[in-house]
């Protein structure tokens, strides 16, 4: 049993900056317990400078946990090392010091868990794979309450003879790691705003979501130039992404700098360190993120995936779209005919992240809809696809065949309810320009995407009340079979080519093309033509609703990593 005891000196520190580190030890005890970890929190109120009290306050605390000193994970949070000292003589299994004053809510947790973990997998044999991880607060919340960030997961069934990284992989061998499936695996946060070199040394891998460590408003916006409207990464992930580009050079230009240490168990300096000379796998490269950042840029990967699956008879395309740099209600709509973007359209930013706005959209009704829009330039212009308010999520860890044996199927999906058909809506205001009904509608996608709007009611019959009360019914309960991951969507249209093939193919298309790893897509069927239309790609999503996972994203990363270490061996040679 693993316990921790979490000190905070309040010393002098002023009201508001106590708060604030006691909500970040507070968040780090539940998310331990979370963990199964045993953690108390320990205020201490008295000088820190006091040697007396220090050992007091340190005795007391371990007398009140649950477990031998030789578990015990000690952090102290203080501008005196003095505790964390007196935990060390008294026996504590691992000890972190934080200097109050310069700390953050987000340093306690991420150094406090990076400890746990660390003493995790000094205790375990053989030594399990650290995967140091980089993403947003809420992110992490969300990604542990599902199980997909565990301090220690145990080890996957054994892959198959002959897999990479497998029983009988040279390269595996070659590289001096142990057998894929054969260790356990430890997830534990980065702190981008500490000394990386040292967080670097207890990693094998490094999972990514720099995605949330955008510059904001560093996009190019505003319509004017040619200036990227995708914001640059910050300074801190910058400094990241430098840290391990140096790990690439060849030893003799290393120096023993961020390239990793001792094997792990060897001794508190190696907790959780990796196999000498092999740097850090890091999924995925940021080179790869740049077409899910750039809407625009993004465009011509769904249309070449669409390319691709349509040469194995999959009935599937690509929305037209056009790249706006101005809004003109006499011009913009002749400039999207000529494009084959018809209305009703859809218009998001060119920036799908980083920026502010980057989920302000709106639906064009008519061409007059262009006047006064919110949507930030430039835009990307995208024909919208009536499709029953029905959106297939498709998510995707890793290749889904390669070691199905060893983690099961890596292509995962829900079918949920999305943003109405319009095309009666906009019929209607062709028709009379004097209908109450706007020319544009405004909405952000992440905080209020309508899945359905009143000026709809206008364009619908009138129904018998036991009609209407039997299409509810339909409703509901194919709405109650979409969310169920795998489910078959009830008779919904286009559930006959909603089926897993179709879906691995696209994401196998997808996989060629974007070169990622973890990453989900959004597929609609569009009645009329009787085709899929994909619509969006994003990566490393949510997966929220799919209980398997924790362990597909535990297989790719194992899958990413028995490749990284055949290349590693492979530039040896």
């Amino acid at each position: 049993m693993i316990a921790s005891v979490i000190h905070l000196d309040a010393g002098a520190l002023p009201g508001p900056r106590l708060a604030e580190l006691c909500s970040g030890a507070a968040l780090l005890a539940c998310r331990l317990q979370q963990q199964g970890v045993q953690a108390t929190l320990l205020l201490q109120c008295s000088a820190a400078a006091d040697a007396a009290a220090c050992f007091a306050a340190a005795q007391l605390a371990l007398e009140r946990t649950a477990a031998a000193p030789s578990d015990i994970v000690f952090v102290s949070v203080s501008d005196s090392s003095a505790a964390a000292s007196q935990a060390a003589a008294l026996g504590c299994a691992a000890v972190e010091h934080l200097p109050a004053r310069a700390a953050t809510p987000a340093q306690v947790q991420a150094w406090g868990l990076q400890a746990v973990a660390c003493h995790a997998a000094r205790r375990h044999a053989p030594p399990p794979l650290m995967v140091g991880y980089v993403m947003k607060e809420s992110r992490q919340l969300a990604l542990s309450a599902q199980g997909m960030l565990p301090l220690l997961a145990p080890p996957p069934a054994a892959a198959p003879a002959g897999a990479p990284g497998g029983p009988s992989s040279p390269s595996s061998a070659a590289a001096a790691a142990p057998a894929a499936g054969a260790r356990a695996m430890c997830f534990m946060p980065l702190d981008l705003g500490s000394i990386l070199s040292h967080q670097l040394r207890r990693c094998h891998i490094v999972l990514q979501k720099l995605t949330d460590c955008l510059q904001p408003g560093g996009g190019g916006g505003g319509g004017g130039g040619g200036s990227s409207a995708v914001a640059p990464f910050t300074p801190e992930a910058a400094a990241l992404l430098a840290a391990l580009d140096q790990q690439q050079q060849p030893p003799q230009q290393q120096q023993h700098g961020a390239s990793p240490a001792a094997a792990a168990g060897e001794g508190n300096a190696g907790a959780g360190a990796v196999a000498a000379a092999v740097p850090v796998c890091l999924v995925d490269p940021a080179t790869t993120l740049q077409p899910i950042m750039d809407r625009a840029e993004l465009v011509r990967h769904l249309q070449a995936t669409a390319l691709a699956v349509r040469q194995q008879a999959i009935p599937m395309r690509a929305p037209a779209s056009l790249l706006l740099r101005a809004y003109d209600p006499a011009a913009t709509p002749r400039q999207l005919a000529a494009a084959g973007v018809a209305l009703p359209c859809i218009l998001k930013p060119q920036a799908a992240c980083g920026v502010a706005e980057a989920h302000q959209m709106a639906f064009i009704l008519h061409g007059s809809g262009f006047a006064e829009l919110e949507v930030p330039l430039p835009a990307l212009a995208q024909e919208y696809v009536d499709h029953g308010g029905t959106v297939w999520k498709v998510y995707v860890a890793g290749r889904q065949r390669l070691l199905a044996d060893a983690w099961g199927q890596q292509v995962f999906w829900t079918q949920r309810k999305s943003t109405p058909d319009l095309a009666p809506l906009a019929a209607q205001l062709a028709a009379d320009a004097d209908a109450d009904i706007p020319a544009s509608i405004g909405f952000d996608s992440l905080k209020s995407l309508p899945t359905t709007l009143p000026w709809l009611r206008h364009t619908q019959k009138p129904q018998a009340p036991a009609q209407h009360e039997q299409q509810q019914a339909q409703q509901a309960q194919a709405e109650a079979d979409g969310v169920a991951a795998g489910s078959g969507g009830g008779s919904v249209a286009g559930r006959e080519l909603m089926r897993q093939p179709t879906f691995e193919a696209v994401a196998a298309a997808l996989r060629q093309r974007l070169g990622l790893t973890l990453f989900g897509f959004d597929l609609v069927f569009d009645r009329a033509a009787g085709e899929l239309v994909i619509v969006d790609v994003n990566y490393f999503p949510s997966f929220k609703g799919i209980p398997e996972a924790p362990a597909a994203l535990q297989g790719a990363l194992w899958e990413r990593y028995a490749a990284h270490l055949a290349a590693a061996a492979a530039a040896k040679q």
